[in-house]
């Protein structure tokens, strides 16, 4: 089982996982997006985790929903900054082998413009 919490402001959509259960978990959160645009400078994403060196990624869709690759978040503090340079409507976040008792939390920042 997992628990999940949540933010946001102005300039940033916040949340954060937690394996509360007794094994493992690989799991995609998907997520979408209010009209607003992720910047891609200096970041799009950074991921924080209490578990070391956990290979995450992140996917981005854009404004017709076509993804883009999928990028590496490896570990905590790790960073992207390829979000569409359109708008991002939604976002998979990829996350393999989350320990019990380990937790994972992604930071997408934008600004409040959209341009879908």
């Amino acid at each position: 089982s997992i628990s999940v919490s949540s933010t946001s402001t102005s300039t940033y959509f916040y949340y954060n996982i937690t394996n509360t259960g007794n094994s493992p978990l690989n799991l995609v959160s998907t997520n979408f997006l209010p009209a607003v645009h992720l910047v891609n400078s200096p970041n799009s994403v950074m991921q924080n985790t209490s578990q070391a060196g956990l290979n995450c990624s992140i996917k981005y869709y854009n404004c017709a929903l076509v993804p883009t690759s999928s990028y590496p978040l490896i570990g905590n503090g790790a960073t992207d900054n390829n979000a569409p340079a359109t708008n991002t409507n939604k976002f998979d976040h990829i996350i393999n082998n989350l320990l019990p008792g380990q937790s994972v939390s992604l930071y997408l920042y934008y600004n409040l413009t959209s341009s879908c």
